[in-house]
């Protein structure tokens, strides 16, 4: 899961990626991110009510071998994946946005409202939701 900072969208889409395709490992990077980071407060304390903790959330950089690693990359807007396809062309087919199958772009939160941050939660579950019915055995 990338994103920009690493510090809201991604952490908290790998966090609740990791409960719904527990089959998958899946972890979080930033683009632009600055190494050793926790999480923002707000995506902490919403993923907290759902019995997930974010605390222990440490960004780092979408650096080559992490991407060379992943089975498949999602990010977060249709900017950040033309970004990560233009980084590394080897690896375009299986770069993809996170909200690819309703084609929408999961909005940056930071400087938004507690509410916002919310939705951008539900957004991002949505369209989990979407991957997980694709990549559950048998699909």
């Amino acid at each position: 899961m990338v994103c920009e900072a690493n510090i809201c969208r991604s952490p908290v889409a790998a966090a609740l990626g990791q409960l719904m395709l527990p089959d998958f490992k899946s972890i979080s990077a930033g683009l632009f991110s600055l190494r050793g980071l926790g999480a923002h407060p707000e995506m902490i304390r919403l993923m907290a009510a759902r019995g997930l903790d974010l605390s222990p959330h440490m960004t780092q950089i979408a650096h080559p071998l992490l991407c060379d690693r992943a089975e498949l990359i999602l990010a977060m807007t249709r900017e950040q994946q033309n970004r990560l396809c233009h980084r590394h062309p080897h690896l375009t087919e299986k770069i993809y946005r996170l909200g690819h199958f309703e084609n929408i772009d999961i909005p940056d939160p930071i400087g938004q409202s507690p509410a916002f941050f919310a939705e951008v939660v539900q957004q991002i579950e949505l369209c989990l939701k979407s991957w997980q019915a694709r990549l559950e055995p048998g699909h």
